[in-house]
């Protein structure tokens, strides 16, 4: 399914731009996904989001593809590059074993995982973010409950401005440790390199 998904991407890609053709369709395939691969990593290596932006928009163009195309083969190639886990069911049980790690928070918030906090607005979200960020930063208890693994803390702000969060952050009392709380106030998809350069070792590219 997914090889078909690839080559109806590049056979419609042919058809907007018939410079792309070659005598066989293995061969325009393995150009095209060398050209993409090629381009996004030089991508990556830009420093201005605005700028990796731009370049993205002129890559694209360049490959001939439109917008759902291009959309469409970064998400197959991004799958395809991930490790795998195993199809054999023991084996997959000792893959999953041997990468288990404790939960951020017991009982409340795992690791290596999604996890949606959603409710109305102004009902405490972001307070409750806080109170997450100081229990881990210190490896206190959130909520005087739940024990969190000490650890650094990525906070992704964009419901309030700077001058606001202090204001709540002094009537809370919000006592994190400062060195582990890393704050962002703006975030976009084009923002991911910066993301991960906070999150994980340096070098790795978000494709």
């Amino acid at each position: 399914m997914q090889n078909a998904e690839l080559n109806k991407v590049v056979d419609d890609a042919e058809n907007d731009n018939p410079e792309l053709k070659t005598k066989d369709f293995i061969e325009r395939a393995t150009t095209l996904k060398e050209n993409l691969d090629t381009g996004l990593e030089r991508v990556d290596q830009i420093d201005d989001p605005a700028l990796r932006s731009v370049a993205l928009i002129q890559l694209r163009d360049e490959l001939g593809l439109n917008r759902n195309e291009f959309m469409r083969l970064v998400e197959l190639l991004s799958k395809f590059k991930g490790e795998q886990p195993p199809e054999d069911f023991d084996e997959l049980r000792k893959w999953t074993s041997e990468r288990r790690e404790p939960p951020v928070v017991e009982d409340l918030l795992g690791s290596s995982c999604l996890t949606v906090w959603a409710a109305d607005g102004s009902s405490g979200k972001s307070m409750g973010g806080y109170e997450l960020s100081e229990a881990v930063t210190t490896g206190g208890k959130f909520a005087g409950q739940f024990q969190a693994q000490v650890g650094d803390v990525v906070f992704v702000q964009e419901d309030e401005s700077p001058s606001d969060a202090e204001v709540k952050w002094r009537r809370m009392g919000f006592n994190p440790d400062g060195k582990r709380l890393h704050m962002m106030w703006s975030f976009t998809p084009m923002m991911l390199p910066e993301l991960k350069a906070k999150i994980q070792p340096p070098k790795q590219s978000w494709w």
